[in-house]
């Protein structure tokens, strides 16, 4: 099994960004995906930078803070912001073409902040995969010639699950267990150090904590080895 384990949100705040470096250096992640609308994407974009090894994909953000492009209608609530998950996800006059050029902004300031195109594309709150949305995410593969979508067209294994207030290392075990015969796997998680932006943006967070402390751990290690998993990112995909 090739096994990469990819830590979503990567630029959300500096505490996201010091756990996914924490748990490249001292476990067992070897992939993220940056927001590229949030304030601490400058720092992440610098610490990936210093970190080669760390695969970094796209994290296409639709429901979370200021879109890059403020000519959006259909994608925004009054005050200019993007729509609630809960809102997009019901909504059925979204416009793929302000998706589109939204996504095409993104990828565009991802390459220029990281200086690459990005290993694989993924979407917050999964919402690139939506019905209203998926065609503009496959477009904008296409465009870029990024090979992986989460959950779209693809072969590899996904695992959704580890994730929540139980978050440890019996969890990851039998999140893993269950796809052994697989070639390759992704396994999703959300690493962070706590800091006060992220308890402000988020209520996801110090179960954040619980992911990184597995993912360091020594259990997670030997059950890599015991194995023969190998660790890697999307660019060997």
């Amino acid at each position: 099994m090739k096994l990469i384990v990819n830590s979503d949100d990567f630029g959300l705040t500096p505490g996201v960004n010091l756990g996914v470096i924490d748990a490249l250096k001292r476990g067992i992640l070897r992939s993220t995906t940056a927001m590229m609308n949030m304030p601490a994407i400058e720092m992440a974009a610098q610490f990936a930078k210093e970190n080669p090894e760390l695969g970094v994909g796209l994290h296409l953000v639709l429901t979370a803070g200021k879109p890059l492009l403020n000519t959006h209608k259909t994608i925004v609530d009054e005050n200019g912001n993007f729509l609630k998950n809960a809102v997009l996800v019901r909504k059925e006059d979204v416009d793929v073409e302000e998706v589109y050029a939204e996504y095409v902004a993104q990828m565009e300031r991802y390459i220029e902040l990281f200086g690459h195109k990005p290993t694989h594309i993924d979407g917050h709150h999964h919402t690139h995969k939506l019905p209203q949305t998926v065609e503009a995410t496959k477009r904008l593969a296409e465009k870029y010639r990024v090979k992986y979508i989460r959950e779209v067209e693809s072969e590899v294994a996904f695992i959704h699950d580890f994730y929540g207030p139980n978050t440890n290392f019996d969890q990851f075990k039998k999140v893993l267990d269950r796809h052994k015969e697989a070639a390759y796997v992704e396994l999703m998680c959300h690493v962070a150090l706590i800091d006060v932006d992220l308890i402000q943006c988020s209520t996801y967070n110090f179960d954040r904590v619980h992911e990184l402390e597995t993912l360091i751990s020594s259990q997670a290690k030997d059950y890599i080895a015991l194995h023969n998993i190998e660790l890697v990112n999307f660019s060997s995909y």
